[in-house]
């Protein structure tokens, strides 16, 4: 039984693990799209006009935004459903982790040379 829980944690901190890094590799193609203002996909897209017009940081937006998509697909899982499905630990943590590497990443790419800060 001991053994049987050893390798279930093992395997929990493995899959937190990669989606931790999943996290950071998205993280970092959201910031490298928001420093060179190239086109971005709707949801990126509707966070940088927010970012825009409040004068927010970017990244803080984004983490406001992924945690009300979240919060709402589990209230209409739950309504329609009855329980809970499909939401786990890995979109817990990119919900929450994204827009602070985002902001992570922003503050150091704009660091090298002149760049300027896109609000990033």
């Amino acid at each position: 039984m001991k053994r049987r829980a050893l390798i279930i944690i093992s395997l929990l901190a493995i899959v937190l693990a990669l989606s931790v890094l999943g996290t950071v590799t998205m993280a970092l193609g959201i910031s490298l799209t928001v420093i060179a203002d190239v086109i971005m996909n709707s949801g990126e897209a509707l966070v940088k006009a927010v970012s825009d017009k409040t004068g927010k940081a970017f990244g803080s937006v984004k983490i406001a935004f992924d945690a009300c998509c979240v919060a709402l697909a589990v209230a209409l899982s739950f309504i329609l459903c009855g329980e809970i499905l499909e939401v786990r630990e890995g979109t817990l943590v990119a919900a929450l982790l994204i827009g602070v590497f985002v902001n992570l990443f922003g503050r150091l790419f704009t660091s090298f040379g002149n760049a300027e800060s896109p609000a990033v």
